[in-house]
């Protein structure tokens, strides 16, 4: 089984791309996970986690989210690997996400959620 369900607040505004011939939108976003502990300090860190949504739902996250909504993301853990100019191979995780729910309603007046 393959499923992740996190909860953060988006770092920046979400920007869609259209991509290939079909132009499908697509949206690719850093969510920032707080953990659940403190350091030394007493200061909790939090992991920054890549994120993809694709069609329609790409579309709505864009129209109403901006930095800093907290957000519930459930979807798979993906690795693309790929070949880089030297021909080392990198890998790089991400979560594509199959659902997502606003969970603060700053800018929206009723709960949205779009699966």
């Amino acid at each position: 089984m393959n499923k992740v369900t996190l909860v953060g607040r988006l770092i920046k505004d979400p920007q869609i791309k259209y991509i290939g011939e079909s132009q499908i939108p697509v949206v690719d976003f850093m969510l920032a996970v707080n953990r659940s502990y403190k350091d030394k300090e007493g200061i909790k860190k939090a992991d920054f986690i890549r994120v993809e949504i694709w069609n329609r739902q790409a579309e709505v996250f864009c129209e109403h989210l901006q930095k800093g909504r907290l957000i519930a993301i459930e979807g798979s853990l993906r690795v693309d690997v790929i070949e880089d100019l030297e021909g080392k191979i990198k890998y790089f995780t991400k979560v594509k996400a199959s659902k997502f729910e606003f969970l603060d309603y700053k800018k929206v007046n009723k709960s949205l959620a779009l699966s």
